[in-house]
């Protein structure tokens, strides 16, 4: 949310662009507003969450200059770099998620050996 937060340093306005808050797992399905259910589960107040923007819009100005969301999570901004994306196109993002990509696919009989942390 580091680009969220520059954009509060450039026009004094708390928002939060959509790709980078559905990284917090309290977005709705649909990730067009917050997960209020959710929230009220967990005893967390909504009201201390940003206003929640999708890319296009304006966090607001600076110098009279539009400070604008872009796709801030670095899936969205991958996808957004794909030419020819249609409805036949598929991609595989595996960033900085390879690990649980990788335990996906493990066979159910497989055996899995922790590391010791202690070598007692």
């Amino acid at each position: 949310m580091i680009a969220d937060l520059l954009a509060f340093y450039l026009t004094g306005n708390i928002r939060i662009e959509r790709s980078n808050a559905s990284t917090t797992g309290i977005l709705n399905l649909q990730g067009t507003d917050w997960n209020y259910q959710l929230l009220n589960k967990l005893g967390l107040d909504s009201e201390i969450l940003p206003k929640l923007i999708f890319d296009g819009e304006q966090y607001g100005e600076f110098y009279g200059v539009p400070v604008v969301a872009v796709g801030t999570h670095d899936t969205a901004s991958a996808i957004y770099a794909l030419e020819g994306l249609d409805s036949k196109t598929a991609f595989l993002a595996s960033g900085s998620i390879w690990h649980i990509n990788k335990l996906a696919i493990l066979p159910d009989d497989a055996i899995i050996h922790t590391p010791r942390t202690n070598p007692d």
